[in-house]
């Protein structure tokens, strides 16, 4: 089964290059460009893998992060949480919220594909709080 997953950025431009990155690598991808666009997404889909851009004007990336973590039938799906936030303190805030990885930008694309390649691969199971 191809894994799914789903790309969550504000940014159009964003979300397009990444979903067509990811689906040269045989990955479904499908684009949220909010927040709450998201959340109804991964919920209808249950991907394999969400990426997530930390700053969203309506709910945040960190949010969204929380939300999947707290629902049981989510159980197993990896995150990758962007942001432009570099400072120790806001990648420590990814990880509480339940990420598994917290990739600063500017990213390069190989570097981002290695990271979801990574986590697909080791068919992250993240026990819920």
């Amino acid at each position: 089964m191809t894994p799914r997953i789903i790309v969550i950025d504000d940014d159009a431009d964003t979300v397009d290059c990444l979903r067509i990155a990811l689906k040269r690598r045989g990955y479904e991808v499908v684009g949220a460009l909010s927040g709450a666009e998201g959340l109804a997404t991964i919920r209808a889909i249950r991907p394999g893998l969400i990426i997530i851009d930390v700053m969203m004007p309506d709910i945040d990336g960190l949010d969204v992060c929380r939300s999947v973590r707290a629902d049981p039938a989510l159980t197993g799906v990896a995150i990758v949480l962007l942001s432009a936030r570099s400072a120790l303190a806001d990648q420590a805030a990814g990880f509480e919220a339940g990420a598994n990885r917290y990739i600063v930008k500017p990213v390069s694309l190989g570097a981002l594909i290695k990271a979801v390649d990574e986590l697909l691969a080791l068919d992250v199971m993240v026990p819920n709080p």
